[in-house]
Formats: structure tokens, sequence, C-alpha cells
């Protein structure tokens, strides 16, 4: 059939049907509206348990007693809840979701195992040891089987979710044995039950960082990237011939510059690169003032937004600066005409809601979500040739660091917002002296600068 209709490219095609791409790995999506209300109203109940505040539990104190409980029993009870608000998540929405998904994904195994929707009662009756260890199961086989999902051994997602359940037992339904049934799920799969820093991510950088050391033309690369990934998009730009979507690409490209741009300038947590604010709202203050305009930005993140105990500042400096100033004074009011979004106070603007924020703090929507910086950042760094996240740029510029001064783990510490020990126990262990002693040497003789641009401000 495929030869009679393309009879000129006959001999290009070939003789059988062509496969259909494998689908999607991930699970089917389980709609939170259509489950029963008071099983909904069961979790909401719950999950206000695991994270009370203090007028939770004084409303929860006055019911033991009106209900005859000892003072005492009570009184301990709300000392220990009392010693437990430091423990509460930043972001309570956050946790909130983190809680609904891990419960979701309860109940798509307890329907895999024959449970009815209708059911569905409590969130007690939902955490058996049968449910839990099918959904744990099917995760991993899904998991090992589909090529579009991580490795079960180097992914966080298990754990995620056992712990979420865990503190859900615990807390919010102070039921003891649902909370052992949990960890005897989580040592039955502890293969799959990844802790943070321990594999997967880790061991991806840690090769990232020791190619990088070894490989001069790797690290040019990297420094070079603002500029390159900058001067293609301004080239799209001109390219675009007034078609909107065209245009709108190549600004999501100058988007990407942006953020190495700022990345290498200062490397920080990828929360702050998407909630960088040019101006301050309602509720916070902006981050970034012009030094002098368009050669020489300053950042300064207070306490609450960053996980030091002081403001970090950072410093983004001539050419980097050139295209930070570029996207703030031409191309952003563009990207928001063109995306037909509203104005915000974040240098890279959206639609979604800021996460990770400090508690009692509710900044406004506007700024990108993780997924769609991901995918920015992404395009970025495939037009230069490198295979790395923002997370991965802050490892690499420490090794870029410690290439040009050898041993100077704390200017690194400096750079990076980190402690002395934490750069010594993650940079120490192979200094790969030689290779290092390449890197700079080829570093200075095509950016002589480069050294007092990544330490500016921070060698004093």
């Amino acid at each position: 059939d495929q030869q009679a209709r393309h009879a000129g490219i006959a001999a290009l095609l070939p003789a059988g049907q062509l496969a259909s791409p494998a689908g999607s790995g991930r699970a089917r999506r389980i709609v939170w509206d259509e489950l029963p209300d008071p099983f909904r109203a069961s979790f909401e109940a719950a999950f206000r348990r695991t994270v009370p505040d203090l007028a939770d539990m004084v409303a929860t104190a006055r019911e033991r007693i009106s209900a005859g409980e000892d003072a005492r029993d009570v009184l301990a009870a709300l000392d220990q809840a009392r010693a437990e608000v430091g423990t509460r998540p930043r972001n309570e929405k956050v946790a909130h979701d983190s809680c609904r998904s891990a419960v979701s994904w309860l109940v798509r195994a307890a329907l895999d195992n024959g449970l009815a929707r209708g059911d569905l009662t409590d969130l007690a009756g939902l955490m058996t040891f049968a449910h839990l260890d099918r959904a744990s199961r099917d995760q991993i086989a899904r998991s090992e089987a589909a090529p579009d999902l991580k490795d079960p051994r180097t992914s966080q997602t298990l754990r995620h979710r056992l712990v979420a359940l865990g503190l859900l037992a615990r807390r919010g339904l102070g039921d003891t044995e649902i909370a052992a049934t949990v960890d005897l799920v989580a040592a039955l799969h502890a293969e799959a039950v990844v802790e943070p820093g321990a594999r997967g991510m880790v061991a991806d950088i840690d090769g990232y960082c020791r190619q990088l050391q070894r490989r001069p033309a790797m690290a040019t690369a990297l420094v070079n990237a603002p500029q390159r990934i900058a001067r293609a998009a301004e080239a799209a730009l001109c390219q675009a011939g007034g078609d909107a979507g065209r245009e709108l690409s190549a600004l999501r490209l100058y988007a990407a510059a942006v953020m190495f741009a700022v990345q290498l300038s200062r490397p920080m947590r990828t929360s702050q690169l998407i909630r960088m604010r040019h101006r301050a709202d309602a509720v916070a203050p902006g981050h970034l003032t012009w030094v002098k305009p368009g050669t020489h930005a300053e950042f300064r993140f207070p306490p609450g937004e960053v996980k030091m105990a002081e403001t970090v500042t950072a410093h983004v400096m001539k050419d980097d600066a050139a295209i930070l100033w570029r996207w703030m004074t031409d191309l952003r009011p563009r990207y928001l005409a063109l995306r037909g979004i509203a104005d915000s106070p974040y240098i890279l603007p959206g639609e979604a809601e800021p996460r990770f924020t400090k508690r009692g703090v509710c900044l406004p929507r506007g700024c990108l979500s993780p997924s769609s910086a991901d995918a920015i950042w992404d395009d970025g760094a495939d037009l230069v040739g490198l295979r790395l996240t923002p997370h991965m740029a802050r490892h690499s510029v420490a090794t870029l660091i410690l290439a040009m001064r050898p041993g100077n783990f704390a200017l690194c510490a400096s750079v990076l917002g980190n402690t002395e020990d934490t750069v010594r126990r993650h940079y120490g262990r192979d200094s790969g002296t030689a290779a290092a002693a390449e890197v700079r040497k080829a570093l200075l003789a095509q950016h002589p600068e480069i050294f007092a641009t990544l330490t500016r401000r921070h060698d004093r």
C-alpha cells in the first residue's frame, strides 16, 4: 500500500508496517474530585492533624479535656505538639499536594487490587499492607519497563510517597500499627527507597564534574554558554520574519541565556532561579538592583528565601549583565505580549504560583512553573551540547573554581552558599590535580577574566 502511494520513493520505504512507539510508562491518573466525599474529608482531616497550627492544637486539647481525659496527659501531648511545630513544612500547599498525590497513588493500587471505588470511606481503611505493597511493586515494575521513567534504584519517588503516607499514619491518624506497616513495606523494597543524595543524581553530578575537570573543551563550552545561547536567540529573532510562533521560540531561548548568565555568575538553587524578582510586590521585596545599568546587576535574597541564615548576594557582570539588561529592557515585554500574560515581579514570567516559599509569605502568581523552567533551560543546554541541569551547573561552577584555585574550599563555599565542610566533602575526594591544571590553562588562555568573573566579591 505504501509502495503504491509513494512510487517515487518506493525503494526507500520499509517493506513492512512501522511499529508505533511505546507510550508513556506513567500510570493512569486518579481524578481526586471523583473519589467519594467521606474519603476525601477523611484525608483532609488527617492532613490537618499532620501539620497542625497552634489553634488546631489548642482546639484538640479542649476536646480531650471535654471528653474527660486527664489534664496531665493532655498537657504532655500539647507540649509535644508544640515542640513539633518546628518541623512543619515551609510551604503547606506543597506538603498537601505531596500527601494527596501519595494517597492517589495508593488508591490506584487499591482499585487494581479489586477494591470498589464506592468502598473508599476513610484513609485508615485504605492503608493496608496489601495495597501498600501492590502500589510499591507496581511502581517498581513500571519504572523498570518504561524507557521514559527513571530507574527505580536511582529515583526518590517511592521514598517520597512512603514518607508522606508514614507521616499521615503517625500524625494524622495517630495509628502506630499503620505507620509500622508503611515502614515494613519500605524495608521490603529498600533497593528502591532511595535516600536523598545517596545515589542517582549524585552519581550523575559526580560523573559530569569529573568530565568537566578532565576535558578543557567542555569547561570552555560551559563558560561560553550564556553568550552563545544569546547570539543564537538574537539570530532566531532576526529570522522570525513576523511569525509570532518563531519569535516566541526565540524569546524562550533568550530566557535560557538569562538563566545561564545568572547561574554561572553565582550558582543558585533552582527555586531561587525561578523566583528571581526584578521589583517588589505587596508582601516581598525585589531581588534585582542595577549598580551600573547594563554592566553590573546585583541580586539580594533574604534569609527567608534561601537556606542560609543571612542574605545571599549575587553579582552579574559585563557580558552576562548585558544579556540580563537586554532581556529586561527589550525582550521581556515582547515575551509577555506574545504569551498574552500579565506582568509580574518575576524576571522569568509565567502563570505559576511560586513554590518553596517561607510559611506565612504568599508570593503572587506569575513565575515559571518548575517544568517550564526545566524545558527552557534544556533548550539552552541542548544548543551548547551540555546535558546538565541548573543544579548540576552549581557543581560545575564549584569544579571550575577549584580548577582555578585548587584546595580553596572556603572560597568555593562562599560562592555556592554552603559550608566549607560540605564543599570539602563533595569536592575533596578526587582533586585531579593534573587534569585541573589543564582546565585552568585552557580557561586562562581563552578567558583571562574567567576567574575574576566566577569569584568576584567572594574572594575578600
